[in-house]
């Protein structure tokens, strides 16, 4: 199921028309038809994969307006690739025993993130007891990565290395900071192919004043 939206980064779209606050249905059912026949491809069309399509059609539906689906669809492979495996298939995934554990453990932080640029957000979940950050509800160190380290985590700073595994061969290098003090998120990218990416964002927390 994890490996379902390595062909369905929605390339074959028909986009025309002006946007609106959510993407034309149409587009929607495009995105639900590709996920299903890939599903078929792969012989994992059951009822879990059409639960994953209908979920995955309505991320897309989330997160884009018409023109933002726009832009989407004029990035580079990677960056659609890389976009979709972080923030659009997660949400779609089957509960995993780690992430209930995650969701009943009191020794957390729940904070939520803003993109200083584009101003996109991210729910974090710090776990201080086994030191581990949950992003969107993916656990960082789980099998979808690989390397993950505990660079620093004191007071003032949390800082990790992992590397996430892409479906078209790519490797990225993470490197997360947190600034406990301040509440700014920094993640650094840099891809097998010697690409650089940063995205910061500013960070609060319903719970504590410093995290």
């Amino acid at each position: 199921m994890k490996k379902l939206f390595s062909t369905i980064l929605v390339l074959g779209l028909i986009l025309v028309g002006n946007a609106y606050a959510k993407i034309d249905k149409s587009y929607v059912n495009q995105i639900y038809d590709g996920c299903i026949s890939d599903s078929k491809q792969n012989n994992d069309y059951n009822s879990d994969s059409k639960k994953f399509c209908k979920c995955y059609a309505n991320e897309f539906n989330k997160k884009f307006d018409n023109a933002g689906l726009m832009e989407f669809m004029n990035k580079s492979g990677k960056f659609k690739a890389l976009l979709i495996q972080k923030e659009i298939a997660p949400p779609c995934y089957p509960l995993t025993k780690k992430n209930k554990s995650k969701q009943t453990n009191n020794n957390k932080t729940n904070i939520s993130c803003i993109n200083s640029k584009d101003g996109s957000s991210k729910q974090v979940v710090i776990n201080h007891q086994s030191k581990i950050i949950y992003l969107d509800d993916q656990e960082i160190s789980d099998e979808e990565y690989y390397g993950y380290s505990v660079e620093d985590w004191n007071d003032k700073k949390i800082y990790v290395k992992y590397t996430l595994k892409m479906v078209d061969g790519w490797k990225a290098n993470h490197h997360l900071t947190i600034d406990r003090i301040s509440g700014v998120m920094m993640i650094e990218i840099l891809y097998s192919d010697g690409d650089y990416q940063k995205e910061v964002y500013n960070c609060k927390s319903s719970e504590a004043a410093k995290f």
